[in-house]
């Protein structure tokens, strides 16, 4: 806190400004620093979807680390152009891994980001303060120089052509069933069918269905090593640098041996305890994701990668130059669901915990090295999007905080802008998942009882959607006090729920008295949830309000009224008429924008919008 009260006396910081934040409250002062003209009519200049992936893809400051449903930060800079100026003061209540404080940089406006996660937190500061680079480099090479050697000891596997042992660089695992067909056991790798969750016997070609109950019966091994892949740069022959060798016998003989000794030498090495918290809101007893209850969360590790990131850790918590520290071990968090069972042969899902039935399992060296050239790439990007002449200058335009969100230690109305992307019910436990990384951070944990969160899939019982508002009416509560009158709000948001969607827009509208300003859509596919492989995702909406400067007293409607409806079928008519293609979870996006664009007093239910539908199509 006292960190917080320092930085409220001086944010005016390289910007000229004096103490923006410590005087916003005097009115004799405030036009000094703001435009106050109303802006209620500038609606943005913006495409119809986000960033091209591929775009996102490429950028290191966006690839630097894999939070959950993070929106890129380019997407949130185009909202904040449109509704603040530059010097502004932005602010984001529950800023995830940091994407506003970079949006906010990136426009020459500052920024307030916060977060009561741990990981959060930890993962925003690391982004935001860089370490000199020199520094961190230099510091990069004697880790490597220590501890390289004994990690790669871990993976050696013997080139089957020059008979060098060599350190495989990702190793993968399948679970190996018997075939009910000739008795035969196989790996599933490699013997995927085009059908899903379908395996075919190489033996006799006979077919098992392994997300079916009794087939489960038939597995006799659990994620055993079938395949490592290594580089061998000293061999001639014609495989070139890359090689690969099946793991039989010999292969696991030598990497058992290998991982006995070493853990005779690090045995007192520390790694985390905590257990995996999932049933607060992962609550499905029959989908229990491919782990034991109780399993901590170095269980989703092998023993060697275990052993080697307890390894790494350790030399890395050895160096004393606080920040170079900090951002090694940024670097070591990042690095970590890349180096667990997590895992699929080429991908990770990154918003539930599974342990899939085939994947890789990588070298933990290979992986955080990766993730630490990625990290000087991004501070190299970091210098180029800002306006901002040193590092130091960083801390006077951003300020990382980790407070309740609904008490944030900020003077009234002090903010120009809020672009808040909370959390939309049942969707995505971050405090859960977020836990698999700051069990690392030894002193910081995640507080659960402070989440926003209900159990998945009781997002359509009004009961819950009730505790949920209860639950964000504080936050959005807060926001609204930090706002100045007649500045903006942009919430990004969707839900598979009608309730919750109606409790967010009474909250919005009815309890905190917003002016509805605009709604633009846009594609998130990593969010939602699905079940099926016919499912749509939804989209997610931006939906900018305006904070009003007197009260309107706005009371929306339990339903539809006959007119409202007219108007909701004319307009779906013709969005129909124009995609006739489109499934119900799409056509329920267009309802939802719509309802917003229209000013309907109502969303209506997916029954409802079924029965209008069909009427339409009928």
């Amino acid at each position: 806190m006292e960190e917080n009260q320092s930085f409220l006396q001086e944010f005016g910081g390289s910007s000229g400004a004096s103490d923006v934040l410590s005087t916003i409250d005097s009115a004799n002062n405030i036009e000094r620093f703001f435009n106050l003209d109303d802006f209620s009519q500038r609606v943005p200049n913006l495409s119809e979807d986000v960033t091209e992936k591929n775009s996102k893809l490429g950028d290191k400051l966006y690839r630097v680390f894999g939070y959950p449903s993070k929106v890129y930060y380019r997407d949130i800079a185009r909202f904040i152009e449109s509704y603040s100026q530059e010097g502004d003061v932005v602010l984001d209540p529950m800023c995830g891994s940091g994407s506003t404080a970079l949006a906010s940089l990136n426009t020459g406006r500052k920024a307030v980001v916060n977060d009561g996660s741990a990981l959060a937190h930890f993962v925003t500061k690391n982004l935001i303060y860089p370490a000199e680079t020199h520094e961190l480099q230099s510091a990069f090479r004697d880790l490597k120089s220590d501890i390289k050697d004994s990690i790669d000891a871990l993976y050696e596997v013997e080139c089957e052509c020059c008979g060098e042992y060599r350190p495989a660089n990702s190793v993968f695992q399948s679970d190996i069933y018997e075939c009910d067909g000739c008795g035969e056991t196989f790996p599933l790798y490699e013997n995927k069918t085009d059908q899903k969750s379908t395996y075919e016997c190489p033996h006799c070609g006979t077919q098992l269905k392994t997300s079916v109950p009794d087939v489960k019966e038939q597995r006799v091994e659990r994620r055993s090593p079938v395949l490592a892949k290594y580089k061998c740069r000293d061999c001639s022959c014609d495989s070139g640098v890359r090689h690969e060798i099946p793991v039989d016998d010999d292969v696991l003989s030598h990497w058992e041996s290998k991982l006995k000794e070493y853990e005779h030498l690090f045995d007192e090495l520390w790694i985390p305890q905590d257990e995996i918290v999932t049933d607060r809101w992962y609550t499905r007893e029959s989908s229990w994701p491919g782990f034991e209850k109780g399993s901590r969360v170095v269980d989703l590790f092998t023993d060697r990668n275990r052993l080697s990131l307890a390894m790494l850790n350790n030399a890395i918590e050895q160096i004393e130059n606080d920040d170079i520290r900090s951002q090694l071990k940024f670097a070591f968090i990042a690095s970590l669901i890349r180096s667990s069972n997590r895992m699929y042969e080429t991908s990770v899902v990154k918003t539930y915990y599974q342990v899939p039935s085939v994947g890789k399992v990588q070298n933990v060296w290979t992986v955080f090295e990766r993730k630490f050239n990625t990290l000087v790439k991004s501070r190299d990007q970091l210098h180029e999007i800002t306006p901002l002449q040193s590092p130091e200058d960083l801390k006077d335009w951003v300020r990382v905080l980790r407070q309740d969100a609904s008490n944030l230690p900020l003077p009234e109305e002090s903010v120009d802008y809020v672009f808040l992307d909370p959390p939309y019910g049942s969707q995505v436990g971050y405090y859960e998942l977020n836990l698999f990384y700051s069990a690392w951070l030894r002193e910081r944990s995640e507080e659960f009882d402070e989440e926003v969160i209900i159990p998945m899939e009781t997002d359509d019982d009004p009961e819950y959607a009730k505790k949920w508002g209860e639950m964000m009416e504080p936050i959005l509560s807060e926001a609204k006090r930090c706002l100045k009158p007649g500045r903006y709000m942009t919430l990004l948001f969707h839900s598979k729920s009608d309730e919750i969607w109606n409790e967010l827009r009474r909250l919005m509208f009815e309890e905190l008295d917003f002016r509805y300003i605009g709604y633009l859509d846009s594609e998130r596919g990593t969010t939602i949830h699905t079940n099926r492989l016919s499912d749509t995702n939804l989209k997610s909406a931006y939906i900018t309000f305006q904070k009003r400067e007197g009260e309107s007293n706005i009371s929306l409607n339990q339903e539809l009224t006959d007119e409202e409806k007219a108007i909701l079928r004319e307009q779906l008519q013709d969005h129909i008429g124009t995609n006739s293609g489109q499934q119900l979870r799409e056509l329920r996006d267009e309802v939802i924008r719509i309802v917003h664009e229209e000013k309907l007093g109502h969303v209506p239910s997916e029954q409802e919008i079924k029965n209008i539908v069909a009427s339409i199509r009928g």
